[in-house]
């Protein structure tokens, strides 16, 4: 285990947290989308 973590620390964790950070800003903007189109669609109904 030691040495799979001394060799990752060099170069693979920043790029690991960079697509981390990357996947989860786009799950939220995805959901945040879908949020409001929901609701857009909820109101409509709703007039209806």
């Amino acid at each position: 285990m030691s040495h799979a973590h001394r060799r990752t620390r060099t170069g693979h964790i920043s790029n690991d947290s960079r697509i981390r950070n990357w996947r989860i800003s786009n799950t939220l903007e995805v959901s945040i989308f879908t949020f409001c189109v929901n609701v857009r669609h909820g109101a409509g109904f709703q007039k209806i």
